[in-house]
């Protein structure tokens, strides 16, 4: 199925965690993971933290779901997306 332009785009700026909360020290603690499982996304990992699995299919997006984003480490000592 192709998504017009539009929802290709409004998906490749979605960005977020997923839920999950990874413990850190510092920023290098923490790493971005373009996800295109299901659509674009742009998921803040652990840097020992696997890549996470897919089984709804992969999607195109038009630009990197990560573009311009970069992952830290916040005041609670979770890897955050800023």
């Amino acid at each position: 199925m192709r998504l017009p332009y539009a929802a290709l785009l409004l998906g490749a700026l979605a960005c977020g965690s997923g839920g999950n909360r990874h413990p850190c020290s510092v920023a290098s603690d923490c790493r971005t993971f373009s996800n295109y499982c299901g659509g674009c996304a742009c998921d803040v990992l652990g840097t020992g933290d696997a890549n996470p699995g897919c089984d709804a299919g992969t999607v195109s997006c038009v630009v990197d779901p990560c573009y311009g984003h970069t992952a830290a480490c916040d005041a609670t000592h979770h890897c955050v997306l800023q």
